[in-house]
């Protein structure tokens, strides 16, 4: 079974990707038929998932992964460093870093070879002998290494944030069902008294929460924004180019099917 780990910013970008996971098909592994957890063992490390983090399995159970969420970018990548001087394999066998570009359309190449060249820095500092290819790295020690960035193309930008993030992502596939939802929100937002002199992506994301979902909270929004079978496929289709969704498919695969692939 492949152990993988996948480092996000924050807590919303982990009930995001715990939401698409579920839509997947992945199962949470320990939970009872009665709906009551019990502790979750990773079972190639045969350690406890604890401190935050969440646990899943891929729907062959050829891959165990866990998202581990950082508390914001500066962490998550400091994080990845120190990871590359000591993570050997199965412990995990492949790291995943999920972040935002946070850069609006204009600068959105320039931002994307930023990040890479933030995560391609952190590695190389902690492990020399790291080769890189691509969006993806290998470490001296066998561990792989990915990167997928947030990122989401919008003709008409009213109610959807201009930065790249989870949150453009997430408005752009609400706008996309419910026009009418982002031109209310965008309205809003225009019509605020004294607004903060800096805007951020999630003052779109949590008027959407605020004004349709307001019973769930922060994070089962984005967990349950799932549920919407026509919300799901505007997110799927966005996500379908996406570095992560090949990834992921790649671990939902079996071990027939890569061996198929390779010509085993």
């Amino acid at each position: 079974m492949r152990n993988v780990a996948i480092y996000v910013e924050g807590y919303h970008d982990r009930a995001f990707l715990k939401g698409w996971l579920l839509h997947r098909g992945w199962q949470v592994p320990g939970r009872r038929k009665s709906g009551r957890k019990h502790a979750i063992v990773n079972p190639v490390t045969e350690k406890e998932v604890e401190g935050g983090r969440f646990a899943f399995s891929s729907p062959h159970d050829s891959t165990f992964l866990e998202l581990r969420p950082m508390h914001g970018d500066d962490l998550l990548l400091n994080e990845i460093g120190r990871l590359a001087r000591r993570v050997t394999p199965p412990d995990p066998d492949e790291i995943v870093v999920v972040l935002d570009v946070d850069v609006d359309g204009t600068q959105l190449a320039d931002g994307i070879a930023r990040r890479e060249q933030s995560v391609n820095a952190r590695l190389l500092s902690g492990d020399p002998g790291t080769t890189r290819s691509g969006s993806s790295w290998a470490l001296s020690s066998g561990v792989l290494v990915h990167l997928a960035l947030w990122t989401c193309e919008s003709e008409d930008c009213r109610g959807v944030p201009d930065a790249h993030t989870l949150e453009r992502l997430v408005s752009t596939a609400i706008k996309s069902v419910h026009p009418e939802r982002a031109e209310a929100v965008q309205a809003w937002l225009d019509a605020r008294p004294a607004p903060p002199p800096r805007r951020t992506a999630k003052e779109h994301s949590w008027s959407y929460m605020a004004g349709w979902y307001a019973d769930l909270g922060c994070d089962a929004f984005l967990s349950n924004v799932w549920d919407d079978p026509e919300i799901a496929a505007a997110l799927e289709n966005s996500l379908s180019t996406s570095g992560l969704d090949a990834i992921l498919r790649g671990y939902e695969q079996t071990r027939e099917q890569i061996g198929e692939q390779i010509g085993e």
